[in-house]
């Protein structure tokens, strides 16, 4: 790398990133299309007006269908300042947990530090999923001919949850570049009414 590249890859390291595996924070919200290759990123905001207290923000892994344990990964700590929050793909641990589909369905919630870390509890929720395959599906294939209007990537790939009407959301395959929201209930309204995704 070049001293230009190395000052360029300083000045926009905070929201893109350039390279290594460490989350990316910024005080600045980004835009359709501002996030760096080969990352998931998120803009943080409050369901309600209000301060947002420090968490750290999981992904949920689970098998659909199975009634295995689901598995936690942590994939960052928030000091609850942050607008946006960029986490390398490369960075987030793949599921372990045993899947008769070959396929996993990834939650991304924040939970307040120092608590336990329960969906059901969370103060926060991203507004999609990750989905991890070992390989790419044919669009004919049961699970996803439906479920997954704009097909599966094969590995860890994030996805917007689209409601159409019918009893479950649909996962629509994301473009690089792609922002979501993670939104918190703020510290003066724990507890408060978060959208989160349906899928099942």
């Amino acid at each position: 790398m070049t001293v230009t590249q190395s000052m360029l890859c300083a000045v926009i390291s905070i929201v893109l990133g350039c390279g290594g595996n460490q989350p990316r924070h910024s005080a600045s919200a980004l835009t359709q299309g501002d996030c760096g290759p080969g990352q998931v990123c998120f803009n943080v905001s409050a369901v309600v007006p209000g301060p947002i207290g420090p968490t750290s923000v999981y992904v949920l892994w689970t098998a659909p269908g199975d009634k295995g344990e689901p598995e936690l990964v942590e994939l960052a700590k928030l000091s609850g300042n942050e607008r946006s929050l960029g986490v390398p793909l490369s960075a987030i641990a793949p599921p372990r947990v045993p899947s008769q589909w070959n396929m996993w369905w990834g939650y991304v919630f924040a939970a307040p530090l120092g608590t336990a870390p329960q969906p059901k509890a969370a103060a926060g929720f991203a507004q999609m999923m990750l989905v991890h395959t070992d390989a790419a599906w044919p669009s004919q294939a049961q699970l996803v001919s439906d479920r997954f209007p704009a097909g599966v990537a094969a590995g860890t790939a994030p996805y917007f949850m689209q409601r159409d009407g019918g009893r479950f959301d649909k996962f629509v395959l994301a473009r690089p570049g792609a922002v979501f929201d993670l939104v918190f209930c703020p510290v003066t309204e724990p507890g408060c009414q978060l959208p989160m995704p349906n899928p099942n």
